[in-house]
């Protein structure tokens, strides 16, 4: 999604002065959801989990409810890809009536199809430039999200 450079998660999610491409700042939004995604790549769910509540009590820019919300499904996402990948939802599926993680990726589809159409609607408002990346992200995790429900069905 975007060039990633090393967030120090064990010293409490500190992500000052980094650096993006072409020497402009990084928002800490961005470096937050570049961090998550390379935590994700690997296999870090609980970090991954844990730097989107730091990230909820952090000042940041954007300052919104929406944001607030994706760093809450993010989070949930997070947690899930923690039980795809360790294949209990099989466990679920033969032996329990849990909610099953099939649910679980249903329920953050809508809720990232929710968050896009916010995002959409507030185009060309205040940050245009954030709303285009929460689009697109959107839309990313949409296809990401559907695709994990057709595989644990």
């Amino acid at each position: 999604i975007m060039e990633t450079e090393a967030l120090d998660v064990q010293q409490g999610g500190m992500y000052d002065d980094y650096l993006f491409s072409e020497e402009k700042q990084r928002s800490h939004e961005e470096v937050l959801l570049a961090t998550f995604f390379e935590l994700l790549s690997k296999f870090e769910f609980d970090k991954a989990g844990d730097l989107c509540g730091q990230g909820k009590d952090a000042k940041l820019v954007t300052g919104s409810q929406s944001w607030s919300s994706m760093l809450t499904q993010l989070h949930e996402l997070a947690a899930h890809e923690k039980t795809y990948y360790s294949l209990e939802f099989l466990e679920q599926k033969w032996f329990s009536r849990k909610e099953s993680l099939r649910a679980s990726y249903e329920s953050a589809e809508s809720e990232f199809q929710r968050l896009l159409d916010v995002f959409v609607q507030r185009r060309g408002g205040m940050a245009p430039h954030w709303e285009e990346r929460m689009i697109q992200l959107c839309k990313q995790l949409l296809t990401f999200v559907s695709v994990r429900i057709h595989m644990v069905q």
